[in-house]
């Protein structure tokens, strides 16, 4: 679309294809070409773009940058977004709140990230944007299991799953999944865990998405495998991790993950304590300090 396009660039086609190839390439974990791709869409915002769009363009690239841990840029394209879609009446003026509730998760702040996340909820509720509740219900439920409330994360994850069998027009979220991994895994022992990642989540061992979006996704994993004594899937998750790592160099939250993971797997004090303090998440760094302090003592 984008090489036979002739007219504008602030076409409605030419915006949306850009905008998509950087949610395709950051799926798979091209994160430069995610990003690059995604800065270009909200460049080629326009007076030939239908207004009703630029919000969501802002917000996919406000995303990408808030899970690599730009968490100021991420901030500000999620306020402007919110006002233009204030400004237009836009019928889905929730997702920049469940937006800035992810942000808000990511950089540790539990309260905002709930209280945001649920004022999105209650928007979408009203306004018919269902596509977006798992992305908010997500952040209830890992907000819920950092404060160690796992009845009030179930019950979150039950109340997704409801609305994502009612609703066909749901938007996937990989923060959903994840989330419900962990409930699911808190109410068991370590072997069950272990076949229940090589089998209903064993899509999140080597997701690219997941391992950017979650700094401590990838040494939860080792952490899980080592307790039921299963080598070989820790061993695959570390891989995935340093692998992704490798293609995607300059990025401190996937170096850190990686090294996070392989200390954990090989016992090896100074990369945790190098993770630890050089995460970018606060939530990783706590982990990676844990993982530290048990090994120490062991």
């Amino acid at each position: 679309m984008l090489a036979a396009h002739q007219g504008r660039d602030d076409d409605a086609d030419v915006v949306t294809a850009t905008v998509v190839l950087s949610n395709l390439e950051w799926a798979v974990g091209n994160l430069a070409e995610g990003l690059r791709w995604g800065q270009r869409a909200v460049q080629r915002l326009g007076p030939a773009t239908p207004p009703m769009w630029s919000p969501y363009v802002r917000l996919a690239l406000a995303t990408k940058l808030s899970d690599i841990g730009r968490f100021e840029e991420a901030e500000g394209l999620i306020c402007t977004a919110r006002t233009e879609a204030e400004a237009l009446g836009h019928p889905h003026t929730a997702t920049p709140s469940i937006a800035r509730a992810m942000l808000l998760l990511q950089s540790s702040r539990l309260q905002e990230a709930q209280d945001s996340a649920q004022t999105g909820l209650e928007v979408a509720a009203k306004t018919g944007g269902g596509w977006v509740v798992p992305v908010g219900q997500a952040v209830l439920i890992l907000v819920a299991l950092r404060r160690g409330d796992l009845a009030s994360a179930a019950d979150y994850a039950w109340r997704c799953r409801a609305a994502v069998g009612a609703d066909s027009t749901v938007f996937p979220s990989i923060h959903f999944d994840w989330g419900e991994c962990l409930v699911a895994t808190a109410q068991l022992g370590a072997r069950r865990t272990a076949e229940l990642l090589t089998t209903t989540y064993a899509h999140l061992l080597t997701s690219p998405q997941l391992f950017v979006e979650e700094a401590a996704a990838a040494a939860w994993f080792v952490r899980l495998a080592l307790a039921a004594d299963d080598m070989p899937l820790a061993s695959t998750v570390v891989t995935a991790a340093e692998r992704f790592a490798a293609a995607n160099p300059g990025r401190p939250t996937l170096a850190f993950a990686a090294l996070h993971a392989r200390g954990l797997l090989e016992r090896d004090s100074e990369a945790l304590r190098q993770a630890a303090r050089e995460h970018v998440s606060p939530c990783a760094g706590a982990l990676a300090e844990e993982d530290l302090g048990i090994l120490l003592s062991a």
